[in-house]
């Protein structure tokens, strides 16, 4: 298992929150309120549970360490730290407990002390059966029948790393809505223009970490390499010989940025132009170690990174960068033009409307509740019905069925951001409202003699083959 992984969000955005902890608390373990308004580690073994896990320590310094109880990884008791309320499909950085042996694709539970173990199945395993089932809640939001709706059309698209999500152009307020499903779920609707991705890294001139200009910098060349898909910086700290954390702040905020101490580091050599625009400074030649694409390395915050763009001309558009680790312990180039020190800015990962990916949303006002209304044709998404995660209750959706006849077969859906702040659709037929209702799902692990395992016992599926002695981090993808 590789350790040089430095978020625990490596795949999906869940909703972060922050607590104290009322006890040490490794990042990622999955944790539970303590009952004091504090946070511990999840106590209970095989329970139904919410999958909410440690993912940021205040510390900015903290690194997630491989080994379990590693104080550079944890949070300390009485400490304030970010956790996450995980959905289905997301990957977390978590730890398998002692002793489990697991093969990828094994279902993952709770064993009681904030780590996974193996899924606790019956004797008679040859009797054992799941299934997933979804069943149409009582939460609805209304849909308001207008015959020329106001607002921009919704639709539904896919971000980079395959969760999908719905977006409209705000034109108005310019920021995200809420639908809300009776008084505790919500389903976000992002403010999207027109553009060539679904997601965008936007440069935040704020979040800046300064590259000190050295006529001969000291230190050694900083590179850029790619781990488990992971992108990350490494230099030969020859004087500390240990991992150092570069610092990116504003007034409010501090992030931090590891550089992992390899005597002879791997990747390739990063160059930085000084004449670049924020977040687009650092370059390097990507063709070898990622397939010539742009390279995002991930901070201490899940949602900020250092942007490397792929040039196969490095060396010629810029000036090499190297890691001063002697006294300064700072980043150094000589920058020939300006011959003055430059700030290396962090990009923010938002959504935008991707024209050519996301589809537009239809509603069919005579369709099933739940099951049945929303209609889109996902050829382009991969042809098969989609799931959104309504936030508020960890089981709870919204579906979009694949229609390739949506057009036709439902009502054009938009959102008016202007003055009713509501979804709204013609529906000629019945021209009155209609409730969009969320539905519940249930994956049911049976035996037939005794034993049944609901899905909320169900925490996630390992994406690795793991066997483990002490402790061990491992994949998981969150059921």
């Amino acid at each position: 298992m590789a350790t040089n992984v430095y978020t625990i969000i490596k795949r999906g955005d869940g909703i972060r929150t922050e607590g104290e902890a009322s006890e040490a608390i490794d990042l990622g373990l999955f944790v539970e309120p303590d009952g004091s308004s504090n946070w511990q580690k999840q106590s209970s073994a095989g329970a139904n549970a919410q999958k909410i896990i440690a993912v940021k320590s205040s510390d900015p310094d903290a690194v997630p360490s491989a080994t379990l109880g590693a104080s550079s990884g944890q949070v300390a008791s009485g400490d304030t730290f970010t956790m996450e309320y995980c959905h289905s499909g997301m990957k977390v950085y978590a730890f398998l407990a002692d002793g489990e042996d697991v093969a990828k694709g094994d279902a993952l539970e709770m064993d009681g002390n904030g780590l996974l173990q193996e899924l606790t199945t019956v004797a008679d395993s040859d009797s054992d059966a799941a299934a997933i089932t979804y069943v149409t809640e009582t939460t609805v939001n209304t849909v308001a029948h207008n015959a020329s709706p106001d607002g921009n059309t919704v639709k539904i698209g896919l971000d980079n790393v395959g969760n999908p999500g719905l977006m409209s152009n705000m034109a108005t307020d310019e920021e995200d809505k809420f639908l809300a499903f009776g008084a505790t779920k919500s389903l976000q609707i992002a403010h999207a223009v027109a553009n060539d991705d679904n997601f965008k890294y936007a440069a935040d001139a704020t979040m800046v970490h300064t590259v000190t200009h050295a006529a001969s910098p000291g230190g050694n060349a900083v590179n850029v390499g790619i781990l488990d898909g992971t992108p990350f910086l490494t230099s030969n700290l020859t004087n500390e010989t240990a991992n150092m954390v570069i610092e990116f702040t504003d007034s409010t905020r501090t992030y931090g940025l590891p550089i992992i101490y390899a005597a002879i580091p791997g990747g390739t050599a990063l160059h930085f132009d000084e004449d670049g625009a924020a977040g687009t400074q650092l370059l390097a030649d990507l063709s070898a170690i990622n397939g010539g694409n742009d390279a995002y390395v991930p901070t201490s915050d899940p949602d900020f990174f250092i942007k490397i763009t792929h040039d196969g001309s490095a060396s010629s558009h810029g000036v090499d960068l190297k890691f001063d680790d002697d006294s300064d312990d700072r980043l150094e180039a000589a920058f020939a033009v300006g011959e003055a020190d430059v700030d290396l800015a962090l990009v923010e990962r938002v959504a935008v409307l991707n024209d050519d990916g996301a589809v537009a949303l239809y509603f069919d006002e005579d369709g099933d509740s739940g099951t049945g209304q929303l209609l889109a044709n996902l050829a382009t998404l991969g042809s098969e019905d989609l799931y959104l995660p309504v936030s508020g209750t960890p089981d709870s959706y919204i579906k979009i069925t694949h229609d390739a006849s949506a057009d036709s077969n439902g009502a054009a859906l938009y959102y008016d951001d202007g003055v009713d702040e509501q979804l709204e659709a013609n529906f000629a037929s019945g021209e009155a409202d209609v409730d969009l209702a969320t539905i519940l799902r249930t994956i049911t692990v049976s035996d037939t003699d005794t034993t049944t395992k609901y899905s909320s016992a169900i925490v996630a599926f390992a994406d690795e083959a793991i066997t483990a002695s002490g402790a061990t981090r491992i994949d998981a993808i969150i059921a």
